[in-house]
C-alpha cells in the first residue's frame, strides 16, 4: 500500500509542477474536455428552442450561466496543474462524463431530468475542488479555493433541492444557486490565485472556436430541408454572423485581453468569461430560424 501512496504522491507532485508564470500549451485533453461544453451549450440551445417564451430563455439563461461558470472553474484548475498525469486525467474523465450527463439532462433541466442534471452538476463541481485539495502545491491558491469551496458546494446543494422540488420553488432556488455561487467567489476575491496568461487566452480562444464551428456543423446537418430562398438566406446569415463573431473575438477582445491579463499579476481578463455567451445566442437565433428536418 505504501508504494501505491508513492506512486500517487508522485503523480500529484508533477501534476502540480506546471510554472504558473510559463507559457505552456493547451492540452490535448482540456481540448476534449472542451468538447463535452460546447454540446452543453448545443443543448442549451435547445431547451430555448423547445420553450421560446420569455420564462424559457430566462431558464436557458440560467442553465448557460451554470455551464458556463463550471467551465471556467476548470480553466482554471488546468491553468494551476496538469491535466494529463495519472490519477489527474481519470478525474478530469470521470468530470467529462459528469457533464456529459449534465448536458443530456439540459433540455429538461427546468422538467422531469431536473434532478439528475443536479447531481450530475454537483459532481462536476466536487471533482474541481477535490483535485485542487488534493493535488499539493502552493499554499496561497489551496487558501484561495477553500475560501469558495462553501458556497460552491451550497449552490450545488440549492440545485439538488430545486431539481427534486420542482414546482414553484424550482426557479428562484436556481436563480439563488447562481447568485450564491458567484457572490462567493466575488467576496473571497482574487487573493492566493495564480494564471499563466499565454494559456489562458489559448484556452479561452479555442473554446470559441470550437462552440463556433460546431455552429457551422449543426447548420449544414440539417436534412430533409427544401433549399428555398429562406433556408439559404438563413444559411448565408448565419455564417455571417459566426464569422462576425470570430472577427470581434479573435482579431479585437482575444488581443486586448490577452495583453491586459499580461499587464497584471495573477488578475484574470474580465472580457473573457462572458466571450462565449454571444456564441450561444447565436445558436439560439439559428435554431430559432433553421427549419425543422422532416
Amino acid at each position: 500500500m505504501s508504494d501505491i501512496a508513492e506512486v500517487f504522491e508522485d503523480v500529484a507532485r508533477r501534476a502540480a509542477a506546471v510554472d504558473p508564470d510559463g507559457e505552456h500549451k493547451v492540452k490535448p485533453l482540456e481540448l476534449f474536455f472542451d468538447l463535452v461544453f460546447v454540446f452543453a451549450i448545443t443543448q442549451v440551445t435547445s431547451l430555448m428552442f423547445h420553450n421560446s417564451t420569455w420564462p424559457g430563455i430566462g431558464h436557458g439563461m440560467l442553465a448557460l450561466a451554470m455551464l458556463w461558470w463550471a467551465w471556467v472553474a476548470y480553466s482554471w484548475l488546468t491553468n494551476e496543474i496538469d491535466p494529463e498525469e495519472g490519477a489527474v486525467r481519470l478525474a478530469m474523465f470521470a468530470a467529462m462524463a459528469a457533464m456529459l450527463v449534465a448536458s443530456l439532462a439540459t433540455p429538461r433541466a427546468f422538467g422531469a431530468d431536473g434532478l439528475v442534471f443536479a447531481l450530475a452538476y454537483i459532481t462536476v463541481r466536487v471533482l474541481h475542488l477535490v483535485l485542487y485539495a488534493t493535488v499539493p502545491g502552493d499554499g496561497d491558491v489551496r487558501a484561495a479555493v477553500l475560501r469558495i469551496a462553501p458556497t460552491s458546494l451550497f449552490a450545488g446543494a440549492l440545485l439538488v433541492i430545486a431539481g427534486a422540488l420542482g414546482g414553484a420553488a424550482r426557479d428562484p432556488l436556481w436563480v439563488a444557486a447562481l447568485l450564491i455561487d458567484l457572490g462567493g467567489v466575488y467576496r473571497a476575491g482574487v487573493g492566493g490565485w495564480r494564471v499563466s496568461a499565454g494559456h489562458f487566452a489559448e484556452r479561452h480562444g479555442l473554446i470559441v472556436l470550437i462552440a463556433l464551428g460546431e455552429s457551422i456543423v449543426a447548420v449544414g446537418a440539417v436534412r430533409g430541408v427544401a433549399l428555398g430562398a429562406r433556408a439559404v438566406a438563413v444559411a448565408v446569415l448565419g455564417i455571417a454572423l459566426a464569422g462576425a463573431l470570430w472577427w470581434i473575438y479573435f482579431d479585437v477582445v482575444a488581443l486586448v485581453a490577452e495583453r491586459k491579463l499580461r499587464s497584471l499579476t495573477g488578475m484574470p481578463a474580465t472580457s473573457w468569461p462572458g466571450t462565449p455567451t454571444p456564441t450561444c445566442i447565436y445558436r439560439s437565433w439559428r435554431a430559432s430560424f433553421w427549419p425543422r428536418s422532416a
